[in-house]
């Protein structure tokens, strides 16, 4: 039995899939292309597929990670063609490989944020606001909500791309068991920071990294 990590897009209308589908997905794919998907054993058998840190719904990504188990071994290049035969338009595998890290070892991810407004977007309010040591705001997990100083969050944050209108910045969170932020919520907090409604506000995941 090998243990694969498999690399894989999500754009397009795929951003609207959510975790659940999207694993529904990807075991009617595994079944479509004939590979030889491990199961679990005991009364309720469930296929070894594991995404390694979910994603948010409304976002893309270029660098989503999913770990597959099969019974035998077989080469990257079938695993990649064979899904990508099957698998929906907004959904494409770009390499597979094997896990070199664990799940535990997450440490940040990288998104770019695009956010647009015919009125203006101050890039310069911005900058003050993310550059501030504190900025306080309530998080919501699962054990209810809490309040916790956003900057904490924030290991990176630089401009990509600015215009009057417009705004593009990449901007790496913590990711991990300990600590995760999602993306909306800097932009949502950019927004009441700025006190607009933006016209649109665009995020996709680009890196994934690890300890």
């Amino acid at each position: 039995m090998t243990k694969y990590r498999l690399k894989f897009s999500k754009t397009g209308n795929g951003k609207y899939v959510s975790h659940l589908d999207l694993l529904r997905c990807f075991i009617r794919a595994i079944a479509r292309a004939k590979l030889p998907i491990k199961y679990s054993e005991g009364f309720n058998p469930h296929p070894s597929i594991t995404f390694l840190l979910p994603l948010p719904i409304g976002v893309t990504s270029v660098c989503e990670l999913v770990d597959m188990e099969f019974t035998e071994n077989l080469p990257r290049e079938t695993i990649q063609e064979r899904l990508n035969e099957v698998l929906p338009p907004d959904l494409s595998v770009i390499e597979v490989g094997i896990p070199t890290n664990k799940a535990r070892d997450l440490m940040c991810a990288g998104y770019d944020i695009t956010i647009e407004h015919a009125g203006g977007v101050d890039v310069g309010r911005i900058e003050e606001l993310l550059s501030r040591d504190e900025v306080l705001i309530t998080k919501r997990t699962k054990r209810g909500e809490k309040v916790v100083n956003m900057i904490e969050y924030i290991t990176k944050f630089e401009f990509v791309a600015k215009t009057p209108q417009f705004a593009m910045f990449n901007i790496l969170l913590a990711a991990n068991s300990e600590m995760n932020l999602k993306p909306s919520v800097v932009a949502e907090e950019i927004e009441r920071f700025l006190g607009l409604e933006f016209d649109s506000v665009t995020i996709e995941r680009k890196e994934i990294y690890f300890r």
